[in-house]
């Protein structure tokens, strides 16, 4: 009756926010008539101490640094932007050629990606650089035109937004399975569910069903979010791959 739910996949932000509400459907239930109190204590508290593990690692301070670079890091953008855009239109006809041939590779992944949002930003950049410092007629262009300094602080903004992303990350504790805090309340959840589907083979609770169809719901929408990311991660990959071959 409830369905399987592929918890591993899940990051810690979804795991607990589908727990939670879990537990407050759970409201509805007379615990005490179906004898699942000592179950439904067990799932609670091992919620609890897993949101308490969860909030020390959310940095709030992390978060302020992390939106202090993304700002920096699109004024980096839009500093060679508008300097490759100044020399396209420069009198020398050989620094007009080669500024236009930045712009141009810069349209490629649109003139405003970076207001598209961080994920976005991460990817057309990271297409960008490939291309730029890869390709040799734009490396020429970018020597010629002398936008080095200006495009290596956009790189430099854009590495040192990526390395407070990765730490936020790792604090995220995305490897969850190596976490006994999050095992004890994935056991615990199962050990509930395991329970009241047996109690439901015994005698048929309408609560029970109701909650079950509760959870079936928003468990299929997590797994559609799920694999809705995992379809962008691997389109964004192609995506750079087919961008490095151009």
């Amino acid at each position: 009756m409830f369905k399987p739910v592929a918890f591993y996949l899940f990051n810690v932000d979804e795991l607990l926010t589908f727990y939670r509400k879990v537990r407050s459907y759970i409201d509805n239930l007379d615990i005490d008539k179906l004898k699942v109190k000592k179950f439904v204590v067990e799932f609670s508290e091992n919620l609890h101490l897993a949101g308490l593990g969860a909030h020390q690692n959310h940095s709030s301070a992390l978060t302020s640094v992390m939106n202090k670079q993304e700002d920096a890091r699109d004024k980096a953008l839009l500093a060679y932007r508008s300097y490759i855009e100044a020399c396209s239109r420069h009198h020398d006809p050989e620094w007009g050629r080669n500024g236009y041939l930045l712009v141009f590779l810069y349209r490629r992944y649109g003139w405003s990606f970076h207001s598209l949002g961080h994920k976005l930003h991460t990817v057309n950049f990271e297409a960008m650089k490939s291309n730029l410092e890869d390709k040799k007629k734009y490396a020429e262009a970018l020597k010629f035109v002398q936008a080095e300094s200006w495009w290596n602080a956009a790189v430099n903004a854009h590495e040192a937004y990526i390395a407070l992303e990765r730490k936020r990350d790792a604090e995220r504790v995305t490897d969850l399975n190596n976490k006994a805090v999050y095992q004890k309340l994935r056991k615990s959840y199962r050990e509930l569910i395991n329970v009241l589907d047996v109690i439901y083979t015994l005698k048929e609770y309408p609560e029970i069903k109701e909650l079950a169809d509760k959870i079936n719901f928003i468990s299929g929408k997590y797994m559609a979010n799920v694999k809705s990311r995992q379809t962008r991660r691997e389109n964004a990959k192609k995506e750079i791959e087919c961008s490095s071959l151009n």
